[in-house]
């Protein structure tokens, strides 16, 4: 699709976590190309399930999915 968006904003904190992202409009983050984005990055995102490292994005060794009471 020729208009689609060429880059996604996100939202890092001071661990170098990924805590928001947006595709249209911004979280307060910074602009990256979505070409860098892993396979399934939407489908699998969790606030602090990925990184954003030296420009690249990596699962968090250390994430720790949050417990689901009902």
């Amino acid at each position: 699709m020729e208009d689609e968006n060429k880059t996604i904003n996100i939202k890092v904190n001071e661990n170098n976590e990924i805590t928001a992202y947006a595709i249209i409009g911004g979280v307060s983050g910074v602009d990256i190309p979505v070409d860098i984005l892993p396979d399934n990055f939407k489908e699998n995102f969790d606030s602090k399930y990925y990184l954003y490292v030296d420009g690249n994005i990596e699962t968090n060794p250390d994430y720790v999915a949050p417990e689901i009471h009902l």
